[in-house]
């Protein structure tokens, strides 16, 4: 999904695909199922990956703020 919004126009807009359509797929089962605290690391990894690569990013602290900023809460 990344490759194919390559070209878009802004990188907020390349965001808002993995929070439409990744993230609510990720966590469908999430409410029914009590996660452990590594699987949550494990989901919030995979959000700060796509961040670092989305917005090239690679400071945690940065990533944590670029997150804030387009609304990519922690899974918890």
């Amino acid at each position: 999904m990344y490759s194919r919004s390559k070209a878009a126009i802004s990188e907020i807009v390349t965001v808002e695909l993995p929070n439409a359509y990744c993230l609510p797929f990720l966590l469908c089962a999430s409410e029914s199922v009590s996660l452990s605290a590594d699987h949550l690391h494990s989901l919030n990894n995979c959000i700060k990956r796509a961040v670092h690569k989305i917005f090239g990013v690679r400071n945690a602290e940065s990533i944590n703020d670029v997150r804030r900023f387009v609304g990519l809460e922690d899974v918890a």
